[in-house]
């Protein structure tokens, strides 16, 4: 995770200081990655409910999302980081956080895009055999060993089922 974030704000800041033409398309793709990934770790939100993400979602230090995955909702407290990734979204549209990643994620011939663009990111970060959902498990198994009872935890991720949820938690 921690690698993975140094990576991306190294690159942004990188593209950010080239003297001549810098890739505004990377470099806002790089942006949505760090956040994504940020808010993925703190929210165990799907990369598609990461991508989809409204404005109208984000309210009183609280993400209340409705799920892609059988339309849950659920309903996270907005931890300081990412406060400080949601910050820096450029308020481009009135409705999508992300609306060019929106339109990838709505699209189901397209969306498979953003897992691999994810794996090319970590691969260029030198993280091997890993995948964004995988945040998600960490989220989970954090909650679980934290302390809070399964039931809770399966609430949290928008789970129906305990046994869902155990599925996630990493031994």
């Amino acid at each position: 995770y921690q690698k993975v974030l140094t990576w991306l704000r190294l690159h942004i800041r990188v593209l950010l200081n080239r003297s001549s033409d810098p890739s505004e398309d990377l470099t806002e793709t790089y942006r949505f990655w760090l956040a994504a990934t940020i808010i993925g770790r703190h929210s165990a939100l799907r990369i598609s409910d990461i991508a989809t993400l409204q404005w109208s979602s984000i309210c009183d230090n609280r993400l209340i999302v409705h799920t892609g995955k059988k339309n849950t909702r659920v309903d996270i407290e907005i931890t300081p980081e990412m406060h400080e990734v949601i910050d820096k979204i450029p308020k481009i549209n009135k409705k999508w956080c992300w609306p060019d990643k929106a339109i990838i994620a709505m699209d189901t011939s397209k969306r498979s895009q953003l897992p691999v663009q994810f794996a090319r990111i970590l691969k260029r970060a030198g993280v091997s055999n890993h995948h964004f959902h995988e945040l998600r498990s960490e989220k989970l198994t954090e909650l679980h060993e934290g302390g809070k009872p399964i039931e809770s935890v399966a609430a949290f991720a928008g789970h129906k089922s305990t046994s869902t949820t155990k599925t996630y938690i990493i031994p």
